[in-house]
């Protein structure tokens, strides 16, 4: 008999947060399904909250989830921007909200329609860019859609013939008959929402920090690496490297 839990969550909350890895675990583990609850954080909410709790209650909830985020290993930091715009020396809560009240009536919206392509399309009608892609049913439409994207890329199903997948140059791929291989486009989301800010690979090298830095004087020549980077970005860099050597023919060659 398949359980159903409603989870109530603020878009603001940290907690709400973190408590996303342990629901996960929990329909992974059990047979129950979890259904999203969007609620209004408690400044809107509650009028005059925080200016009648506890004053130490903000910086109490800014470090105890840090804590928790530490304690269970779950990347963590407060949304930016802001959900819900207040100043945090007064604790006024302004009186207009611009992004709160649509964020969570959308987060409504995506729970009773529940799919991908709900998602995209809310995300092109505000023009947000998002990654392409296609279901293949054969090679040829494989290769079709590795031409259109070019690397990098993502083949999600794919089986190599003879350890012959290469993600750059893909030349042989069998297919699952009628299943169908969905492809897709790479998108990365590090540099931000001004996708011409990194237009070269040189510019998104220095970014990720996996350039080298050449300091030469004289007879004396060294080679560093980059202290400065965006470290989430350099850490999908080295895995998709490594990922490349293990399956790619041309990446070890």
């Amino acid at each position: 008999m398949t359980l159903s839990v409603d989870l109530f969550f603020s878009f603001r909350s940290p907690y709400s947060y973190l408590a996303l890895t342990r629901t996960r675990k929990m329909v992974a583990d059990y047979d129950v399904t979890v259904n999203l609850r969007p609620v209004y954080p408690l400044a809107v909410r509650v009028p005059g909250f925080f200016k009648k709790t506890n004053p130490q209650f903000a910086k109490y909830v800014v470090l105890d989830s840090m804590r928790v985020a530490k304690h269970d290993n779950i990347p963590f930091r407060f949304p930016r921007p802001d959900p819900i715009v207040q100043d945090m020396t007064t604790l006024d809560v302004a009186a207009h909200q611009p992004h709160i009240h649509r964020l969570t009536r959308l987060g409504a919206a995506a729970q009773l329609e529940g799919s991908k392509a709900f998602a995209k399309d809310v995300m092109a009608a505000a023009g947000v860019p998002t990654a392409a892609a296609r279901v293949c049913t054969s090679a040829a439409e494989v290769a079709a859609a590795l031409d259109e994207f070019g690397p990098p890329l993502t083949l999600v199903g794919a089986v190599p013939v003879a350890g012959a997948l290469d993600l750059v140059h893909t030349s042989s791929l069998r297919v699952a008959d009628g299943a169908g291989i969905p492809v897709h486009d790479f998108l990365g989301g590090e540099p931000g929402d001004v996708p011409d800010r990194y237009p070269d690979a040189k510019s998104r090298r220095n970014y990720a920090g996996t350039s080298p830095v050449t300091k030469a004087s004289g007879k004396f020549r060294v080679v560093l690496a980059r202290y400065a980077r965006n470290k989430r970005l350099a850490d999908a860099a080295d895995q998709w490297a490594f990922c490349s050597l293990l399956r790619s023919p041309g990446a070890r060659a």
